[in-house]
């Protein structure tokens, strides 16, 4: 953390850049930046002044450039049983906002070993932290270590897609687990149905003019087999008004 550019230069110092700055308690990215070098830090944190103040200050992080993000559900009972929902990937690379990302299920470049360090950090945060229902986790991870980014013990937007995609209705279990109730198919995975799952998001305009819009994101899930998969996050992506630059003679179908 740092309230100066002095302290901001010698905290970045110690992380070597790129660095990630952001004021205290926001949400979404918001006045985020992320600095390769002294200067672009120094013009921060002289443009930073009406965030920083003492109990708030700037945060410094070092920032993992070409990482693949991950989310993961869980679901946690009152005796610390963990039960995996899903472990989705993340199509853009880490640093692309999850609210904007579009995600597959299952993680399909990750390695084995790499998706058992998830599982386990997955049950050891849960169980400390005495999460009771349904918890959240971002990571990170590059060169095949795992960095966490964040915990939520609460639900996700992520839930109604990996429940879509697994047919199990994580929501209505968790509630129960919150009412006291066990897990019942004990400290595991929950498999997918043969499919993969994709999540896309693409921001829609509601209104006649620009002037009366509202914009809105809106979550598209498709479950489909391997071979359609492509196809199907392609059309997703031309819907949210995608184009591809090198026009690619691809026709996604109408349905």
């Amino acid at each position: 953390t740092a309230l100066t550019a002095e302290e901001a230069r010698s905290v970045a110092g110690k992380l070597c850049y790129p660095v990630l700055v952001r004021p205290s308690y926001v949400l979404g990215g918001r006045a985020m930046v992320i600095a390769y070098d002294e200067s672009t830090l120094d013009q921060y944190m002289r443009e930073a002044v009406d965030y920083a103040a003492p109990g708030r200050p700037i945060l410094i992080d070092r920032f993992l450039e070409d990482a693949t993000e991950v989310d993961v559900d869980a679901l946690a009972d009152k005796d610390g049983n963990v039960l995996i929902a899903g472990i989705m990937e993340h199509i853009e690379e880490a640093g692309i906002h999850s609210g904007d990302s579009s995600c597959v299920l299952p993680a399909n470049t990750l390695s084995e070993s790499t998706l058992a360090t998830i599982k386990q950090y997955t049950e050891m945060l849960a169980r400390a932290l005495k999460v009771i229902g349904l918890m959240n986790i971002q990571y990170a991870v590059k060169d095949e270590k795992v960095y966490v980014i964040e915990v939520n013990p609460r639900a996700s937007r992520t839930v109604p897609y990996v429940s879509k995609a697994t047919g199990v209705p994580l929501p209505k279990i968790a509630v129960g687990l919150m009412l006291g109730r066990k897990i019942a198919l004990g400290p595991g995975k929950i498999d997918l149905l043969r499919l993969i799952a994709i999540e896309h998001q693409h921001i829609d305009v509601v209104g006649k003019a620009p002037a009366d819009g509202e914009a809105g994101v809106e979550i598209d899930v498709e479950t489909v087999d391997d071979l359609a998969a492509p196809l199907h996050l392609l059309k997703h992506m031309l819907a949210g008004g995608w184009h591809d630059r090198r026009k690619a003679h691809v026709r996604p179908s109408p349905a």
